[in-house]
């Protein structure tokens, strides 16, 4: 069973879209940017537990999944017409751009098949 997860209010937004493979969030009222793959990154995606990441029309959520050892694993979440499609991304170095991108693309095609059937 896959549990469902909404992001909370304060969940970082993510974004590859406004600024060129950056990371857009927020916490509380404050808003940074933080360009994905620098050690800045790493640092953010370290404090992290969850996040909102956008790519054009598609909005998804990516958690991480604690391991008894390691740092975990993250995984991408959406809900497509009430049913949890659930992405295996890995550890912190397999959160990129390229990764992102390539779910919200498998997203897409499933949105549209769906949406012909």
């Amino acid at each position: 069973m896959v549990r469902k997860y909404k992001p909370r209010e304060d969940t970082p937004l993510g974004s590859s879209g406004a600024v060129e493979y950056s990371q857009l969030f927020r916490v509380g009222r404050s808003i940074a940017v933080v360009k994905i793959g620098t050690p800045e990154w790493d640092r953010w995606l370290a404090s992290v537990d969850a996040f909102a990441y956008q790519v054009g029309d598609i909005f998804f959520s990516v958690k991480r999944y604690p391991r008894k050892r390691g740092r975990g694993y993250w995984t991408a979440y959406k809900q497509v017409r009430g049913v949890t499609q659930k992405f295996y991304i890995g550890a912190d170095d397999k959160v990129t751009v390229p990764a992102l991108e390539d779910i919200a693309a498998e997203l897409n095609v499933l949105i549209n098949r769906i949406v012909e059937d």
